[in-house]
């Protein structure tokens, strides 16, 4: 098995990472996110989905331009990225919308994250806007997949919206 390995071997790369933000890709992300789902299960572990969600960027894209949403979301993934441990897990949903896997983590530390994600951001040079998180922990006996892992945490994002910029709204825990 001689030869050069090429750079980016069938896109490898782009399946790895985002290219915008350098958070993990989001195909990498699922396949990543399912394996820590059923880890959690099978072991009783802690951990958390959050749903981070910039709030304004229509109007900060209306008054500035594109190019001060790049901006905005480049500060945001880099706040993102200082405030988590190697291994978190975090990944782009959209232009506006991001998830982050806190494995072994519970309600409190995941409150903790928040506080300080929301502060860095707010005294950041973008402190003109806001985000809203909405979030779900597990393990919990109403939630049989990822997918309604990832429902759950949707849910609570919607309400964390609706309540205004800046909540965080953990999904709350239901019996089957």
């Amino acid at each position: 098995m001689g030869g050069s390995v090429p750079t980016d071997p069938n896109g490898l790369l782009d399946f790895l990472t985002d290219d915008e933000t350098s958070l993990l890709g989001l195909p990498y992300f699922q396949l990543r996110f399912e394996e820590e789902f059923k880890k959690a299960w099978r072991y009783g572990w802690s951990y958390t989905l959050l749903l981070v969600s910039a709030d304004g960027f229509g109007e900060l894209a209306s008054k500035e331009g594109e190019r001060a949403v790049r901006s905005a979301r480049l500060d945001i993934c880099g706040q993102i990225l200082s405030a988590t441990r190697d291994t978190d897990l975090s990944a782009r949903l959209d232009d506006s919308t991001f998830a982050l896997l806190l494995p072994g983590t519970g309600e409190g530390g995941a409150r903790a994250f928040v506080e300080r994600v929301v502060q860095a951001l707010s005294e950041g040079a973008f402190g003109r806007y806001t985000v809203s998180v909405g979030g779900c922990i597990a393990p919990d006996a109403s939630l049989k997949t990822a997918d309604d892992f990832l429902a759950a945490a949707r849910r609570a994002l919607d309400t964390a919206r609706e309540a205004g910029d800046g909540r965080l709204v953990l999904a709350e825990p239901t019996t089957v």
